[in-house]
């Protein structure tokens, strides 16, 4: 939904900006600094939008400065999203692998509390995304935690269909200039199991080695790429 070119489809104003935010990227962070990561990352994100004024860009760096960010970085957070709508932007922040925020030690109830504050008070809105159920979120951060969780509307995605998991890899080898043999799509497919995440995962691993092999790959590199694909889901795990 970030790409100008999936809103023009659906009929989206350009005039909303997305900022998209791992949320594992704020393991470990406390409050204060994930306020501070994810000003950063709006603003980093609407001055490389071609849609937006890159004089708007600036408006909103210089409203994070002089809101004070790394004395009190929730207000100069505020600033950002009040400068935002004057400018005639409407934020979409979008906060992937968000169960991570969910588990997080590091985090006290008030922040989501303020997370949630923010739609209430300013044109913006939330698009979460979750391996767990927003509801189990909320029981996890007990009976005192904000009403964050149950702001949100689900909706449960399932796997690709196998027509839109081909389509998907076929599109991103076209991307990188690639072009792979029936038996090697075959393979990436078996290993991504209809999901995006583990369809780029597998796709990647025949890519690494499609280079080291001078862009050849034969019927017996499928197994390597089924190895490094299983190796590196071993990593994650144990990260």
């Amino acid at each position: 939904m970030a790409h100008p070119h999936v809103r023009a489809k659906r009929g989206l104003a350009e005039k909303q900006a997305f900022a998209y935010i791992d949320c594992r990227s704020l393991i470990n962070l406390d409050q204060g600094e994930c306020y501070k990561h994810i000003q950063g990352e709006i603003i980093q994100q609407v001055k490389n939008m071609a849609a937006v004024d890159k004089a708007v860009g600036a408006r909103l760096e210089k409203a994070v400065q002089e809101g004070g960010w790394e004395i009190a970085p929730f207000f100069s957070l505020d600033t950002l999203l009040q400068v935002s709508e004057a400018n005639g932007l409407r934020l979409i922040i979008s906060l992937d692998n968000f169960e991570i925020l969910a588990y997080s030690s590091c985090l006290k109830d008030c922040f989501f509390s303020a997370l949630r504050s923010f739609p209430i008070t300013h044109q913006m809105a939330y698009l979460v995304a979750s391996r767990h159920p927003l509801d189990e979120l909320e029981r996890i951060r007990g009976p005192e935690a904000s009403p964050f969780f149950n702001i949100f509307q689900p909706i449960t995605l399932g796997p690709f269909t196998s027509e839109e998991s081909r389509r998907l890899v076929i599109a991103l080898l076209e991307r990188a200039a690639a072009r792979f043999p029936e038996f090697v799509i075959d393979s990436i497919l078996e290993l991504g199991n209809r999901e995006p995440y583990n369809l780029q995962r597998a796709g990647y691993a025949a890519f690494e080695l499609w280079q080291e092999n001078g862009k050849d790959l034969q019927m017996e590199h499928c197994e390597e790429i089924r190895q490094r694909f299983e190796g590196k889901e071993k990593l994650n795990c144990v990260r």
